[in-house]
């Protein structure tokens, strides 16, 4: 799975390097369908855990279920992630990202991470990019 991050400092890395995401579908969409949002701080949650075919991701759950952590807010679902949605999202990608990621390929070099443990494979991720910046 590619995604072109243009924003948050890296626009320039992602320009000039890109930056491949190699994620499979079924992990993908489990954790979009899992995220949960806090109503009132906007805080992030993901009550999906993945343990299997070499992933170990855990929850990112709230110490109370459906209560942030933060605020005391209700956890919500985000409007836009609903499997519907997400299938739209990955009809995109295929049919205008996927081609432009095969183009970029062309002129520069694409780092793939596969984000394996979730949130615990971001000090590799760092890594791997600063290699580049």
């Amino acid at each position: 799975f590619f995604f072109f991050q243009a924003e948050d400092g890296i626009r320039d890395f992602c320009l000039s390097r890109g930056l491949g995401d190699v994620y499979k579908r079924q992990e993908y969409m489990g954790k979009l369908l899992g995220r949960r949002v806090c109503e009132n701080c906007s805080a992030n949650y993901n009550v999906c855990g993945i343990l299997r075919d070499g992933y170990d991701m855990e929850p990112l759950s709230s110490k109370k279920e459906g209560v942030c952590d933060k605020c005391g807010g209700k956890l919500v679902s985000r409007q836009d992630d609903t499997e519907e949605t997400i299938k739209a999202r990955l009809r995109e990608y295929e049919t205008k990202t996927a081609p432009l990621l095969q183009a970029f390929k062309q002129f520069s070099e694409v780092v793939t991470f596969e984000p394996r443990r979730g949130v615990k494979d971001y000090p590799s991720l760092l890594s791997q990019l600063q290699k580049y910046l």
